[in-house]
């Protein structure tokens, strides 16, 4: 008797409200729930992959925990720790793979004060403007990694420069840094910054494996570890990771297995197996063969249904005939599997069988070594994904092996093409690849090599209103503050705004609401006032709206999480200047409810002195902005309660006293309340 696996059960997260993700402050690295009942289906490897956590560039105490269980010093770390602690400045240079990152966190780590924060420092620029690192938004004791390892000269000359520009406020609020730099890039420094130089040695090797191990919770003895030692030899640290990934992979396919089956098989996994596979293939010539054999590496733990559809589609991709022999004369599909190296199990699930390369292996090769098919490939996986025979696993499962692939050979492209295709599909038409778009271009936002590519078409997409499906720019809300935010603030701002002015109303307030939720964290807030004022001005309203919805002075006034309140930090109380200035251009009409907020903040603060002299100052000299904001707070003043009347009085008196004497009109000050 055949056992039936159970059926998949359709997700739809993309409602706004749906309470499935936290994308405020407080949402340092949290893992996003991604799936309904479906998602434990999912093969193992994808499943982890997308349960990565997204790293915010503000770090917190708490987000080290995972660095100190994985961390093993290397060779002078001692050493190290001294040169940041005396000079406050590290350049960490080394080969890749000897653990740059992970040190250098450390090291910033055992420099905090118990309520200090690390930061890294990303070029925020869209389009190569000149860098924008946030050093104008540091706090005193902040901890700061500048990660140049993949950097070019030029780049890293370029942000070293921004920073050196900025030595003197580091100096001043006695911040700490850490630069990570190539090898050949770290030789070609000229001062000061290569005093600072320090070469870094890889740490032992088996206790790294070993630390990585106990966090996927893979048990072992001493003597099965000792018994890797020659394997590990050439592994960088990026590599041990992988490899402790994937021996969890192994545990959880066979929970009965032995930790040497385990590793064996990961090792396997993790290995450059291109000679081996490309001798399995050509003992498989016929086209048919082959078909048969992606469209199974493609779907690999799928259904045999969805492999049957996906090799039949392929072959219509690629115009391959069909066999002339009538289907009762054909092979049956488990046979011909079984012929090409997978087995079905007992769900009808189809698993690769061969130990000597992985499933992982099949599918680099043919786009490595096949780039004539990449094209029809791509048109496959665009057409395959909605044929009804795949379950909501599979679909996910294609979508997210096809995107891996067009990464490893840098065709990003190809991905957004995909995308592209279904973003125009009507609301209802793309509601159930909603997961796969969600997958694909997180996937492609995470990418070392590629982020930039597709924040830069994200950005794109942002700016176009009627073309693609609303449900499409409102996943596009959620990208922003899942992945983009938490490292490039400015950016995620840039394309919410745009999303903020799209004329589907929901797509417009999902925006908004997120860019309320975002600004809760400080950073970020900083962020929306500095953005902000370009766009005030503009006699776009949308912007007016966001200004007072995100902008709350209540936020401007706290001072609970850095000891003082951001309204008086200078440069954000210059450029909250400049935004009310810009409102104030637009009718009172327009602005009159939103400076409520202010004149109320004021009204229950016990520093409304700020308050009132930021909005006198903002008016200036102008006559007409005096008068709107002096009818604004009478307006406000019999519109709030009558228990809070006479402190509103009294609010309203002083407010007109200081735009009289900031006119000159010292003899026209009133001689009592405002009535």
């Amino acid at each position: 008797m055949t056992t039936t696996a159970p059926h998949d059960t359709p997700w739809r997260p993309y409602t706004r409200g749906d309470g499935q993700v936290h994308v405020g402050g407080d949402n340092h690295g949290t893992t996003i729930q991604l799936f309904g009942a479906w998602g434990d289906r999912l093969p193992v490897e994808l499943r982890r992959m997308l349960q990565e956590p997204v790293t915010p560039r503000l770090l917190r105490q708490d987000t080290f925990s995972l660095v100190e269980k994985t961390f093993v010093p290397p060779p002078g770390y001692s050493s190290l720790r001294n040169a940041l602690s005396s000079n406050r400045t590290v350049v960490l240079s080394g080969e890749p793979g000897t653990g740059r990152r992970t040190t250098a966190l450390m090291l910033l780590r055992s420099v905090l004060p118990d309520d200090g924060t690390c930061r890294e420092l990303v070029d925020d620029s869209d389009d190569g403007m000149e860098p924008e690192l946030g050093l104008d938004e540091l706090e005193e004791n902040d901890g700061l990694l500048l990660d140049l390892s993949s950097a070019t000269a030029e780049s890293a000359d370029r942000l070293l420069t921004a920073v050196q520009r900025k030595r003197q406020d580091l100096d001043e609020k006695r911040c700490h840094l850490v630069v990570l730099l190539s090898r050949d890039v770290s030789v070609r420094l000229s001062e000061p910054w290569s005093r600072f130089v320090r070469t870094l040695e890889p740490p032992p090797a088996l206790q790294v494996l070993a630390n990585h191990l106990a966090v996927h919770g893979v048990e072992h003895s001493e003597a099965e570890l000792d018994g890797l030692v020659d394997k590990l030899a050439t592994r960088r640290m990026t590599d041990l990771a992988e490899l402790a990934a994937f021996a969890a992979v192994e545990r959880d396919r066979d929970p009965h297995g032995t930790f040497e089956k385990w590793t064996r098989h990961a090792h396997t996994a993790v290995s450059h197996k291109a000679t081996e596979v490309s001798r399995w293939f050509d003992s498989h010539p016929s086209g048919h063969d082959r078909a048969l054999i992606l469209s199974a590496a493609m779907l690999e733990g799928s259904s045999t249904d969805a492999v049957w559809e996906a090799r039949k589609e392929l072959r219509r991709t690629v115009q391959f005939a069909e066999p002339d022999a009538p289907p009762l004369e054909h092979q049956g599909l488990s046979g011909h599997l079984d012929t090409v190296g997978f087995e079905v199990d007992g769900y009808r699930r189809v698993r690769f069988r061969r130990t000597d390369f992985h499933h992982r292996h099949v599918r680099d090769y043919f786009w490595g070594d096949h780039p004539e098919l990449r094209e029809p490939l791509r048109r496959w996986v665009e057409r395959l994904v909605r044929h009804p025979a795949l379950t909501p696993t599979d679909r996910l499962t294609l979508t997210l092996r096809f995107t891996e692939q067009c990464l490893a050979i840098d065709h990003p492209d190809h991905v957004v093409s995909v995308v592209a295709a279904w973003a125009r599909l009507s609301d209802k038409d793309v509601e159930d690849l909603l997961d796969c778009v969600h997958a694909m271009l997180r996937a492609g936002l995470l990418d070392e090599r590629h982020g930039a590519y597709f924040r830069y078409r994200i950005r794109e997409w942002a700016r176009r209103g009627t073309d693609l499906s609303a449900r499409f720019h409102s996943l596009l809300v959620r990208l922003c503050a899942e992945v983009i935010a938490p490292l490039h603030p400015a950016q995620a701002l840039v394309r919410l705004r745009h999303l903020a002015h799209h004329p589907d109303p929901d797509v417009s307030e999902y925006a908004l609401d997120t860019l309320d939720e975002l600004a809760r964290e400080r950073l970020f807030l900083r962020r929306v006032v500095h953005k902000l004022g370009e766009g005030l001005g503009k006699q776009r309203l949308r912007d007016v709206e966001l200004f007072f919805r995100v902008v709350d002075p209540r936020r401007l006034l706290d001072s609970r999480e850095h000891g003082r309140p951001l309204l008086t930090d200078r440069v954000v109380r210059d450029q909250l200047i400049d935004c009310w200035r810009l409102v104030q251009r637009h009718d009172l009409d327009v602005w009159e409810g939103g400076a409520y907020s202010w004149f109320t903040a004021a009204l229950d603060s016990a520093d409304r002195d700020s308050v009132l002299a930021l909005l006198v100052q903002a008016a200036g000299e102008d006559g007409l902005a005096v008068s709107r904001l002096e009818h604004a707070a009478r307006t406000w003043v019999r519109s709030i309660p009558d228990d809070q009347r006479p402190g509103g009085r009294a609010l309203l008196t002083e407010l007109v006293h200081r735009l009289d004497a900031s006119q000159n009109l010292h003899f026209l000050a009133p001689q009592g309340e405002p009535r």
